[in-house]
């Protein structure tokens, strides 16, 4: 297997929301604890790239929730540029690759 590693690579896909900001701290005894949290912007950003055993590849930031529609447009225009036809497996956790559009 060791010479099969340049082959190998996982997809993995995290997420953010920015509602996540902590509203509590803490301060010097005495001193008022004052942060910015952005009011009535919370949003998600998704964060996904091929993780290789030396490198990342065909990293990829959206501005929402992964979709399957948006997965298959991630694997079409990033993931492809950065694969070869050597590229043994890809695996992921993702839930948008359950989509019904087979791949390649």
């Amino acid at each position: 297997m060791a010479s099969h590693l340049r082959r190998l690579a996982s997809i993995d896909e995290t997420s953010l929301k920015t509602n996540m900001v902590k509203m509590t701290g803490w301060a010097p005894r005495g001193v008022r604890l004052v942060d910015h949290a952005h009011f009535g912007h919370w949003r998600t950003q998704t964060f996904i790239a091929a993780i290789r055993h030396d490198r990342l590849d065909a990293p990829w930031v959206i501005n929402g929730a992964m979709t399957g529609e948006i997965f298959d447009f991630y694997v079409e225009t990033q993931l492809a540029l950065a694969c070869t036809r050597e590229t043994l497996s890809f695996s992921t956790t993702c839930p948008a690759t359950k989509a019904q559009k087979p791949r390649k």
